[in-house]
């Protein structure tokens, strides 16, 4: 693999400049043009467009770009990893959803650091079919996930299952005997991406229409606009169980409809599974 061709032509489909391009690689122009040729000529597919100095990306470099960032991210976990053994025994590299890591993971992370010293270990927050991406391509060793992987290279587990309620802050708490689907229709709903299920749910009770005035990926970056008063949001109850236990936000009982339930994963890589760090990471889990 040219790491240089590909990465090149990444940074390319960031700027559509050439002159750009080879500023951010500090390379002459001449240099991104052959390497974009010899990457064509591999692949024999064109990957750009350039017409009266506009270049765009074709439909196959539309469809070749995320593997192409796959490729780097392999080779440069691959990298990492070989000097991480240069210092210690072995690593632990953990992907999890944004909600299970804050109900589950950091408590367990604190004791690995504090006890594994012989082993580097790294999280990385995401969304489950990239986390399930980054274990089938073996960049993960362990998964948090909402979704049951369908791969061989995988062993799964169900954790639990983990409910969904309706919170705000105390003093939005307009609604004290519960709220109708009616009345959910009419308050300021934030919305957070808990997954397909919930999706699936959600857009089902809403009008077709309806457009959330505010929308975010993370559950944890919701809670703070939750505690600014700003409206109400659909949470997992294990992420915002220190908020409820302080009084910083209240749940909301929804009276004519019922919030689905989702099922959580641990997956795990097979070729790690008996790895030093795996191991030491499920001594813990037990625990």
């Amino acid at each position: 693999m040219n790491y240089d061709n590909y990465k090149t032509f990444i940074i390319l489909s960031e700027t559509m400049s050439f002159s750009r391009t080879a500023e951010k690689l500090n390379v002459v122009q001449s240099t991104v043009s052959n390497r974009m040729q010899e990457l064509e000529k591999y692949l024999g597919k064109k990957l750009f467009t350039r017409s009266n100095k506009k270049v765009e990306l074709t439909n196959a470099g539309k469809i070749f770009l995320p593997y192409a960032k796959r490729l780097i991210l392999i080779e440069h976990e691959g990298l990492e990893k070989l000097s991480i053994l240069t210092h210690y025994k072995d690593y632990l590299n953990i992907g999890a959803v944004d909600s299970i890591y804050r109900g589950f993971i950091p408590n367990i992370a604190k004791s690995y650091i504090s006890e594994f010293s012989d082993t580097s270990l790294k999280i990385t927050i995401s969304h489950s079919n990239q986390i399930l991406q980054l274990l089938s391509d073996g960049i993960l060793d362990i998964g948090y996930v909402y979704i049951k992987s369908k791969s061989r290279k995988v062993e799964s587990y169900v954790l639990g299952r983990q409910e969904i309620i309706l919170v705000t802050h105390p003093n939005n708490q307009i609604y004290p005997g519960g709220i109708s689907l009616k009345n959910l229709h009419n308050i300021q709903l934030l919305f957070a991406d808990l997954g397909d299920i919930f999706n699936n749910w959600i857009f089902e009770i809403f009008p077709k229409n309806y457009t959330f005035h505010f929308h975010i990926d993370q559950i944890s970056q919701m809670i703070e606009y939750l505690k600014a008063e700003l409206g109400f949001a659909f949470v997992l109850r294990s992420s915002v169980e220190r908020e409820l236990w302080k009084k910083e936000l209240v749940e909301v009982k929804i009276l004519d409809v019922s919030p689905p339930t989702i099922e959580s994963y641990m997956v795990i890589n097979k070729k790690r599974i008996n790895a030093l760090g795996v191991r030491q990471w499920l001594e813990l889990v037990e625990k």
